[in-house]
């Protein structure tokens, strides 16, 4: 005998209307999802740790009156940076609290068990359960494509089901969900195209923010989208060895203008020579890096090897081996 199908079906005159709450509005809705993105080396982790740090000690974001935020736990997700030699460092230069900044590193089936296993998006139970022991107001997961699991991150039929069930452990976690997700090689297209995957990771997040740099050279975040409110002015920051973050004021430029900036396929060697130096000094500012790592990054950002290897010679540095593994050097 077939089953009987129910479809779930819900009348809108008993829904109770609510208020879209927020971290930090309008860039970070409470219950949703958040996508940084932007290219490798230009602040996207800086600026995630800017706002752990802020909600640790309940300090004031742009925008945000002078009372600033409740003190609150955050969880955060590195695929990319050492917890001891990057992300602590740059906490404690930004004055955070950190003992209200968690991070998950895996996840084990029993206390007995040795070894680790990753965590990915297909365990979404273990993030229920990181969430019930934390009680974070913010998850950061960085990148997204570290932790998306086996699955093809540009099918949208693939991506789907998995977005979901994140947007539904931030509403019933009543937390905010910010992934952190490079840009495509793909110039030309509409900013919310230029993300790595598929559209729908953008359709899935109710805000993106773009990090990037504006044609005067100065750093900058620009709202990309938001579905809860209108989008928030473009906002200019440094990065400073002493404090990390330093939020500078606003600007006028937009997403476009950012996008547009001359310099990531420029024909003048000159700039383009100048641009990869930048580009290893940043990437090399926290520490040693794989010379694989640093190509793949260059490479994402429309660097050519050729003018990598011309910045390496003009920055005068040499590679170093640590057991089979080439590594360049901190700057």
């Amino acid at each position: 005998m077939k089953a009987k199908l129910i479809p779930s079906i819900i009348n809108l005159a008993d829904v109770e209307p609510e208020e879209v709450k927020f971290l930090w509005e309008p860039y970070i809705p409470i219950g949703k999802l958040t996508l940084l993105e932007g290219d490798p080396g230009l602040g996207k982790t800086f600026l995630a740790l800017s706002i752990c740090a802020a909600i640790s000690k309940g300090w004031s974001l742009p925008g945000q009156d002078s009372i600033g935020m409740q003190v609150k736990n955050v969880l955060f997700m590195s695929a990319e940076d050492g917890l001891s030699d990057t992300l602590a460092p740059r906490l404690e230069r930004m004055g955070a609290d950190r003992s209200k900044i968690y991070c998950m590193t895996g996840w084990r089936k029993s206390e007995d068990q040795e070894q680790e296993q990753a965590f990915t998006l297909a365990d979404i139970s273990v993030l229920r359960i990181a969430l019930e022991k934390v009680k974070p107001i913010m998850v950061v997961i960085d990148p997204l494509q570290a932790y998306i699991g086996d699955i093809d991150l540009h099918r949208a039929n693939e991506t789907r089901p998995v977005m979901m069930r994140l947007a539904q452990v931030a509403e019933e976690y009543e937390c905010a969900i910010m992934s952190i997700r490079h840009l495509s090689k793909s110039e030309g297209s509409k900013a919310l195209y230029r993300g790595i995957g598929s559209i729908d990771l953008t359709a899935a997040a109710r805000s993106v923010i773009l990090v990037g740099e504006e044609p005067s050279g100065k750093k900058a975040m620009a709202h990309t989208k938001s579905s809860c409110a209108e989008k928030g002015a473009t906002l200019n920051f440094n990065i400073e060895p002493e404090k990390g973050l330093v939020w500078t004021g606003t600007s006028n430029c937009t997403v476009e203008d950012i996008l547009a900036t001359p310099g990531r396929n420029s024909k003048d060697k000159k700039a383009e020579l100048d641009r990869a130096i930048e580009f290893l000094n940043e990437v090399l500012s926290d520490g040693p890096v794989t010379a694989n790592e640093v190509k793949m990054q260059a490479e994402q950002v429309g660097i050519k090897k050729r003018t990598l290897e011309r910045a390496k010679t003009k920055l005068g540095f040499r590679a170093f081996s640590n057991d089979g593994t080439w590594y360049w050097p901190q700057l």
